[in-house]
């Protein structure tokens, strides 16, 4: 049976999924997350992953907890200076302590990549991601905004690179506001 913090998700999904609710949740458990970069929104993103039943999540952030950091259920200001990797798993523990924070091994490709990132993504991760043929997520969070997606899976969906692309070509301006947007107040 699912964890008692899912009671309320499983009668949710039993809503649209009848009988296979149960299983839903059951699967969940088999997934892992990795949550990279030092966004705002990574500590939050991977306690909600954990809270609602994803059975691994890891966290690949650098540095250390700052004041832009901490979110409603994510780093908190007790946080502040401590290793932001730290702050993470401590947000996951209060929210889902039976999850697995441990980092997968190298060899072993995660379900998600969880890209936490408040500036541009660099080519070179988005080639290692579809390289490694990671699905991944872009998940950002700044004061008065907060932006999920897009969700790439490399052969199924248009990557980063495309949706910018797409943006460009119906703004010619989208450049000048891309680096706007991913530029620190």
């Amino acid at each position: 049976p699912p964890a008692p913090r899912l009671k309320t998700e499983l009668t949710a999904l039993a809503a649209r999924r009848g009988d296979d609710a149960a299983e839903v949740l059951h699967a969940r458990r088999d997934r892992s997350v990795v949550v990279v970069g030092d966004g705002r929104g990574g500590s939050l993103t991977a306690a909600v992953l954990a809270a609602a039943g994803v059975g691994r999540v890891s966290a690949s952030v650098p540095g250390a907890v700052r004041p832009g950091h901490t979110v409603p259920g994510g780093a908190t200001p007790a946080n502040e200076g401590q290793p932001l990797a730290d702050a993470v798993v401590a947000a996951i523990a209060r929210a889902a302590p039976d999850t697995d924070t441990t980092p997968l091994p190298f060899t072993e490709r995660p379900d998600l990549v969880v890209l936490a990132s408040d500036t541009t993504i660099e080519d070179e991760q988005r080639a290692a991601l579809h390289a490694r043929d990671c699905a991944h997520l872009l998940v950002r969070v700044g004061p008065g905004f907060g932006a999920v997606g897009p969700l790439v899976v490399p052969g199924l969906t248009a990557c980063l690179q495309c949706t910018d692309r797409h943006r460009l070509d119906r703004d010619p301006a989208w450049n000048a506001l891309a680096v706007q947007l991913g530029t620190a107040r």
